[in-house]
């Protein structure tokens, strides 16, 4: 493959059309904005990349409401768990196909049923899996070959978590019909893509490539040793130790099979959590030496991945420095939650967009976000309470396809025992279900049930309207979005915005700007299965209303 490159490279010297962008230099200090000098320059090279137009796909799928599969024992098989995800009323999950599961078994297909079981059972689609991993057989008890890279990088005390033979040409031939199986990474997705492409819409690549346990990567633009400013070190970064070029070249070859073996499907980041690191990726290519342009490695990480995948858990960011009254100010509240979640998200946008990402330079990135949630109960200083978490994962989900996410996966269907007080154990659709008389039909279930079943059944299959949310002309102090169902008529998910720090309780009067008659449902009805009838005028609280219109 890299012959290749270094052949088109000397074409494209004379055939490319160069257009250079130069990006000014904003300064930092105190604005938490970062804007590098970028220069972009259009080639030849680009096509066949996430950097062309002409390859441009927009996703136009269906939102699905989404769900993190989970491991509880092996009293819940595969089957068990996205069938209580099903009941529950979401209608995609986030499945895991590591190289352990592929490369360590003698069959391939060992989950061909359960997928076939989510697809034409269940009616699960536009999945998401993530991939990575390399099988170990000494590690995971699995067969085949130790694929971990044998490396081990300056101030790690364990190998490198990527693959061996990364860096060797991923094909045998020019036509791309015979893969290299000494890149055991190539290799591992050839054989889940062509095992398990026609379930899959999205692949992301190595879950959470930036989990760190350092400090580098939160930092603000203007802190110079941050990653906004230095790489990340390979003992960083916990998902890979490895250096930030070996990822940028994991997005590489990925995207080069996945594209060649299933073209519709999306290649994203695996769920990264820091905006630094994005900085980081978009500035580098996969020269496994720094990170420079050459001849073998022209483009940087933004060539590789169509969409943008993040993870983001807001009980961390609602807390700001007020100057005014040099104190603390807190948002611990549900629209505070979701305010923090796009606040985000944004953050990673502005990333984007400093490196041409915009629409204009480089097509824009999609979205998808695979994990996030609040919790039922404060745990230590981190905070969370269950009505704000019911109306958090209504309100999220909402206002995701207000602001172009695709899909949004809650992470946590069920939890362990109430004696584990993790944070993340605290977040589930349904309670304990690690004991091992459990059943899909006996799994206890959280009020959160009602909610997540609410929110499908009244918005499952009916897209969001942009244009008749605008015509809502909604206040400040209302938040909410229209959704048109097949038959043209419209439900309105409506709520007045909380803004008082541990509660959940708001109030607003809302006067529908045209006709409307029609039912009001609230967020429990999966549960109550009671409407009243609703008219121009409504009363809203800080908990969301469906609105269906007759």
């Amino acid at each position: 493959m890299f012959i290749r490159y270094n052949t088109l490279f000397m074409r494209c010297i004379l055939l490319s059309a160069l257009i250079t962008i130069q990006f000014c230099l904003i300064g930092c200090k105190g604005s938490g904005q970062y804007k590098p000098v970028v220069s972009i320059t259009h080639s030849a090279l680009d096509s066949g990349t996430a950097n062309a137009f002409s390859g441009y796909r927009q996703y136009k799928g269906a939102y699905m409401y989404g769900n993190n599969m989970g491991y509880y024992g092996y009293q819940l098989s595969d089957k068990n768990v996205a069938e209580l995800i099903h009941n529950a009323g979401d209608r995609t999950i986030r499945v895991s196909l590591p190289d352990r599961l592929i490369s360590g078994y003698d069959n391939v297909n060992v989950k061909q049923a359960e997928f076939n079981y989510y697809t034409d059972s269940l009616g699960m689609k536009e999945i998401t899996a993530f991939l990575g991993e390399p099988n170990q057989p000494k590690l995971y008890g699995t067969q085949g070959t130790d694929n971990r890279d044998t490396i081990t990088f300056p101030g790690c005390s364990e190998r490198a978590k990527t693959f061996i033979g990364l860096y060797e040409p991923v094909w045998l031939d020019s036509a791309k019909t015979q893969i290299n199986t000494h890149n055991t990474y190539a290799w591992y997705i050839y054989k889940t893509v062509k095992a398990y492409g026609k379930y899959i819409k999205f692949w992301e690549i190595t879950n959470e490539p930036d989990f760190t346990y350092g400090s580098t990567g939160w930092q603000k633009p203007d802190v110079s040793w941050s990653w906004w400013h230095v790489n990340p070190n390979p003992n960083e970064l916990e998902n890979l130790k490895a250096p930030v070029f070996y990822y940028i070249h994991s997005l590489r070859v990925a995207w080069d099979v996945i594209k060649t073996l299933q073209p519709d499907s999306y290649v994203c980041t695996g769920g990264i959590g820091y905006p630094s690191f994005l900085d980081a990726l978009l500035r580098n290519t996969d020269n496994p030496n720094d990170g420079s342009i050459t001849d073998k490695y022209p483009l940087k990480a933004g060539a590789y991945f169509d969409i943008l995948c993040f993870h983001n858990y807001p009980f961390y960011y609602l807390n700001n420095w007020d100057n005014a009254s040099s104190s603390m100010k807190f948002t611990r509240h549900s629209d505070g939650a979701a305010d923090a979640f796009f606040r985000y998200k944004n953050e990673f946008a502005t990333v984007l967009a400093n490196y041409g990402y915009d629409g204009n330079a480089f097509p824009l990135k999609q979205w998808i976000c695979t994990e996030t949630d609040i919790a039922r109960e404060t745990i230590g200083n981190d905070w969370g309470n269950e009505e704000a978490a019911n109306n958090f994962i209504i309100k999220v989900n909402v206002l995701s396809q207000v602001n172009n996410i695709g899909q949004l996966y809650k992470y946590s269907l069920g939890e362990a025992s109430p004696a584990n007080n993790d944070i993340y154990n605290k977040m589930g659709i349904y309670g304990d279900l690690t004991p091992t008389t459990t059943t899909v039909a006996n799994a206890p279930k959280h009020s959160q049930f009602n909610a997540v079943k609410t929110l499908t059944q009244l918005l499952l299959n009916k897209p969001y309207d942009p244009v008749k949310t605008k015509q809502l002309n909604l206040p400040p102090t209302v938040k909410g979005a229209a959704f048109k169902d097949s038959a043209g008529k419209y439900t309105y998910v409506l709520w007045a915005v909380t803004n008082i720090d541990l509660s959940e309780k708001a109030s607003a009067v809302y006067t529908f700007p045209f006709s409307f008659m029609g039912n009001r449902e609230e967020w429990n009805f999966s549960a109550t299965n009671t409407s009243s009838p609703a008219s121009k005028t409504v009363k809203l609280t800080g908990a969301p209303s469906f609105f269906i219109e007759k």
